[in-house]
């Protein structure tokens, strides 16, 4: 149920945020590591340059929603708004460089001509780009309506770890997916009385996105990603 905004005791609300986006760092570096991270830090690594510049632009995108959030519990919200004019470009930059990722990781099974194998790797990574656009774009829009703003960035965020939650060989890992948009949501409810909007559509798009698999083998997706594919290849 909803009911009016309470201010939070000054030490819960500042860290909430900031240990969220560590949260993220963390579960993005164990997912990266072993195949990724751990690899290019010993020189081993092998992967062509788009790899990198996709990880690059993700792992920055991490470290931006970490000083942000940091600038916004210490009350620095000119710089706050200041860098979240860089931000908003950033962030725009991310979907067309995930989409040139996923086709190219997607043309060896093309080229072999493995077409259904390769509308199936599509369709998880658009539809996370696609529902990021989405939470990241009202963030934007409510940029100055800060209750809305943060909540719909920490939805975007939970979207964004999808890829490095599948890494992750764990029981019940859609848990840990929805884990830091759950901890919002516990910390509204604990110290607000409170169960915003923008998390419960953040719930329920994830819980939707969860689903998918059910729809990879339909005659719509089949059409959809047949056409781009034609489109791109």
């Amino acid at each position: 149920m909803l009911t009016h905004l309470r201010r939070l005791p000054a030490p819960a609300a500042h860290l909430l945020y900031p240990s969220l986006s560590v949260v993220f760092a963390s579960i993005i570096g164990v997912a990266f590591w072993p195949g990724y991270l751990g690899p290019l830090l010993s020189g081993a690594v092998q992967e062509p340059l788009y790899i990198h510049v996709h990880a690059a632009v993700f792992f920055g995108f991490v470290v931006l929603f970490f000083v942000q959030s940091v600038l916004a519990a210490t009350g620095r919200i000119a710089w706050h708004r200041r860098l979240g004019r860089v931000g908003l470009y950033y962030g725009l930059t991310m979907v067309p460089i995930g989409i040139v990722t996923v086709f190219n990781q997607i043309a060896p099974s093309v080229a072999a001509g493995r077409i259904e194998e390769a509308q199936a790797a599509l369709l998880t990574p658009l539809m996370d780009m696609l529902m990021f656009s989405a939470f990241f774009g009202a963030a934007i829009l409510y940029r100055r309506r800060t209750e809305i703003h943060k909540r719909a960035m920490l939805v975007a965020m939970t979207i964004l770890i999808d890829s490095s939650v599948s890494r992750i060989e764990i029981p019940y890992r859609e848990l840990l997916w929805a884990a830091p948009l759950l901890v919002g949501i516990g910390y509204d409810l604990t110290f607000r009385r409170l169960l915003h909007p923008v998390y419960v559509l953040g719930l329920a798009t994830i819980y939707l996105m969860l689903l998918r698999r059910f729809f990879v083998d339909t005659q719509a997706w089949r059409g959809i990603s047949g056409w781009l594919i034609a489109l791109v290849f």
